[in-house]
């Protein structure tokens, strides 16, 4: 019977292809599973995803300035929205971001049921509000666009184990309390837009923030 390395090696071939190809899947399925269903969230969303540690240079002032200095994981970046799993120190944060066209002094919702917050880093002051603080305590720098914002509709539109925060021309969802998946960050972008058409009415009624005045 006549013997061919030929015909050998390509059957030898053809099973490597078969088993590489076969633990692609497996892996796509298994170990790589988080980063196919964020890349497909990604391309849902037009955004871009960028998975490699990195300085992240759309954070507001406020944020840019924590130290350890904070570095995004999972990076996911549009032309107004960025979704983050942003790392300072030893804390890991999710965080949305959405860019719009007023500028506020740093101003804040935190969560009152959360024991920790990231906003518990920055500078800011606390302000009594007249809703009072079962869902959340009021925060910032310039008490008028406190009062502002304790007043809009932004509150009853925010989820009580969010974190809102209005800086520059930035407004930070910090969803740390819930997973870093399709079915969150989704929810995050159908809520940054509807916390943007909320603060654009304060801008339709003439309720602009304040600055930097007198309380």
């Amino acid at each position: 019977m006549w013997f061919s390395w030929v015909t050998l090696l390509l059957l030898l071939g053809m099973a490597a292809v078969t088993f590489a190809v076969t633990q692609l899947l497996s892996w796509k399925h298994t170990v790589w599973r988080r980063y196919f269903a964020l890349r497909d969230f990604a391309d849902s969303r037009g955004l871009k995803l960028h998975i490699k540690p990195a300085a992240m240079d759309r954070l507001p002032g406020s944020l840019a300035g924590l130290s350890p200095p904070p570095r995004a994981r999972w990076n996911f970046h549009g032309p107004t929205m960025s979704l983050l799993r942003l790392h300072s120190g030893t804390e890991t944060y999710n965080l949305a971001l959405i860019r719009f066209t007023d500028r506020w002094p740093t101003t804040a919702f935190r969560p009152a049921n959360l024991p920790s917050s990231l906003w518990d880093r920055l500078p800011m002051f606390s302000y009594p509000s007249p809703y009072g603080s079962h869902r959340f305590t009021l925060h910032g720098v310039d008490p008028p666009a406190a009062r502002q914002l304790s007043d809009s509709a932004c509150r009853a539109l925010l989820p009580a184990d969010l974190g809102l925060l209005l800086d520059e021309n930035v407004m930070v969802i910090d969803f740390s309390s819930r997973p870093f998946d399709p079915i969150e960050l989704g929810r995050m972008v159908s809520l940054g837009q509807q916390l943007v058409r909320a603060l654009s009415v304060l801008k339709a009624s003439g309720d602009q923030p304040a600055g930097n005045e007198p309380a």
